[in-house]
């Protein structure tokens, strides 16, 4: 137990600053993301069918939260986040937990790689303390003014204290992964990302610059208002139905593949994936009664978790209390954070998120693995991801049709046309 203590504190230091900066560029306020992450320990953490995974506010569901803040509001957000839990749990029941990792690894990719480039388009604009706007395109054309906007100000000899600290603390974090092996050892252990938000908010307080800062209430419980069930029933619409099949999506296939890694990297780990998925529902529709962003099994968190030595599900439940405990406890110290740390934290996170090497292996699975892969990510760039998750679905199931017609083969070989029968034949 002791060392489940000590590995829940080092998962909670991961964990805090991404539950804020997830939160933030969903478009939600940043307790929300707390909320979450404390839900998807204790209680996910509590049902979970692979003990030593993590679950919380997941990088690949911020661009379709965001999304659905946009279209349908936090209220139609909630109706989808519950559907996708009822879903989770429907599948879960029946036993068709390993068939939603049957999804597609190349519509997989190209989805995280869209997802990848579009938080990275926007927190760019957190990290430079401007404001990010909806759509991609928007957010890359209004690039070059804000590095100018910046560059003005200091030949006016103004420093735009927010952008400074983004861009520092993006290169303390890479530094500190680039270099880890010459660190001193008590530092090696510590999250790159912990470092930055501590110093550089310890730094802005003594400094007293200004720049934009997160913001949580004094009092959650102020913000919990039971949901209307009537109300919900009337916002399930076609819109709030497709979110809710594409967090159903995503969240299942992040959570059963970070679970697959887990069971990897913990000889003699085995994750039951049925009720992995089960837990995973319970979470999400209790982060919907809440007003909560939706939860996913996350692979950053849940390697912290193995490599401080975790044995049970407690560190993981542990952690969310840390949580919790944080910003109930101690808004305060979180109100002192910049925001253009988080979008820093964000910008190196989800880095991750393209993994190169899966998609350089692509080539070597099937010839529509490429026209999958750039149709998704690319159709999540220029429309929306939930059009992503739709062309990334459609073509797959377009490749099974071809492969199973049986006009596949023929190419290249003379087919006779069969004649009529005769009179004796038929007979």
């Amino acid at each position: 137990m002791r060392q489940n203590i000590i590995a829940s504190f080092i998962v909670f230091l991961v964990a805090l600053p991404l539950c804020l900066g997830i939160a933030v560029a969903s478009g939600v306020s940043p307790e929300k993301g707390i909320v979450s992450g404390f839900i998807g320990g204790v209680v996910t953490g509590a049902l979970s069918g692979s003990p030593l995974q993590v679950s919380g506010p997941a990088n690949s569901l911020i661009v379709i939260v965001a999304e659905a803040v946009n279209d349908v509001g936090l209220g139609g957000l909630a109706v989808a986040v519950c559907l996708a839990g009822l879903m989770q749990i429907g599948v879960g029941f029946v036993g068709g937990g390993r068939l939603v990792r049957l999804f597609p690894a190349s519509v997989t990719q190209g989805l995280m790689t869209g997802f990848a480039i579009l938080i990275f388009a926007s927190q760019t604009h957190v990290m430079l303390d401007s404001k990010p706007e909806a759509s991609f395109l928007k957010n890359v054309e209004r690039l070059p003014d804000a590095l100018l906007s910046i560059g003005g100000k200091l030949m006016e000899g103004q420093i735009s204290w927010g952008a400074l600290f983004g861009f520092a603390a993006l290169l303390v974090m890479i530094g500190m992964t680039t270099f880890n092996a010459k660190l001193p050892k008590t530092l090696r252990k510590v999250p790159a990302a912990l470092v930055v938000v501590f110093l550089f908010s310890l730094i802005s307080i003594l400094t007293h610059v200004d720049l934009k800062r997160v913001h949580v209430p004094d009092n959650l419980v102020d913000d919990f208002v039971m949901p209307d069930l009537q109300v919900w029933l009337a916002s399930v619409n076609a819109v709030v139905f497709e979110i809710a099949v594409t967090i159903f999506i995503l969240a299942s296939s992040e959570s059963l593949l970070s679970a697959s890694a887990v069971d990897v990297l913990k000889p003699g780990h085995v994750s039951n994936y049925d009720r992995e998925l089960v837990a995973q529902g319970v979470g999400n529709i209790l982060c919907a009664f809440v007003g909560a962003i939706p939860i996913a099994g996350v692979i950053i968190r849940s390697t912290a978790n193995i490599a401080a030595g975790a044995s049970s599900r407690w560190s993981s439940m542990l952690h969310g209390v840390w949580l919790l405990g944080m910003v109930g406890l101690f808004p305060f110290i979180i109100d002192d954070i910049p925001m253009s740390i988080l979008g820093a934290i964000l910008i190196f996170s989800v880095i991750r998120l393209i993994n190169l090497k899966a998609i350089a292996d692509l080539s070597q699975t099937d010839r529509w693995a490429w026209p999958l892969y750039i149709s998704s990510c690319s159709t999540v760039l220029l429309v929306n991801p939930m059009a992503g998750v739709g062309v990334g679905l459609g073509l797959h199931a377009v490749r099974r049709l071809l492969q199973k017609s049986p006009l596949r083969g023929l190419r290249g070989k003379t087919v006779e046309t069969p004649r009529a029968p005769t009179v004796d034949e038929r007979a």
